[in-house]
């Protein structure tokens, strides 16, 4: 039983068989894999679509530290995608009542995403659209703030920098500086 969870999550074969039986689970279809579930893994391209909802990606690359999860954490080294497209419908509510159902974020485990560069941004809501060259950044959730240092958003007319910390309960207690 170990020799076959090693071969699945070690070699790039086991790996392959892994994430294209779980993405047909998912209904979302990918491109060509590489390299393996215990170090990380490069996909050629990834499509999602339900109803009116679409997600699409190329070259996404992702490196890991999979020894982390002993520790409750999931460690994400680097995280790189050439381009992102979220297409959603028009919004059904267009109620101007206040938001009151304020969520706690906090998750049963740490997440640090060390290092993530996301390309050629494009996001469609009905009618609106918008475009970005980048958001790069690192990101830390970790058992009451998320912290991000720094992120950095970058649009054919501006650039916006942002470091700080926010709690994960309601008010989300802030701590940040924009530039």
């Amino acid at each position: 039983m170990l020799a076959t969870l090693v071969a699945l999550i070690e070699t790039q074969t086991g790996s392959q068989f892994v994430v294209k039986k779980l993405a047909n689970y998912l209904q979302i279809e990918i491109g060509e894999v590489r390299g393996s579930l215990a170090r990380g893994l490069d996909i050629d391209w990834i499509q999602y679509q339900h109803n009116q909802q679409s997600f699409a990606t190329t070259q996404v690359s992702f490196r890991w530290n999979s020894s982390a999860l002993l520790y409750n954490t999931l460690s994400i080294e680097s995280l790189s995608v050439d381009s992102l497209n979220i297409q959603l419908p028009e919004s059904a509510d267009k109620s101007h009542e206040p938001f009151s159902a304020w969520p706690n974020l906090k998750l049963p485990i740490r997440i640090q995403l060390k290092k993530f560069r996301l390309n050629n941004i494009q996001f469609t809501q009905g009618d609106y659209q918008e475009k970005w060259q980048r958001l790069s950044g690192s990101l830390g959730l970790g058992t009451f703030h998320l912290r991000y240092s720094p992120l950095i958003l970058v649009h054919d007319q501006y650039r916006l920098r942002l470091s700080g910390k926010s709690d994960l309960h309601f008010p989300y207690d802030t701590s940040a500086a924009l530039s």
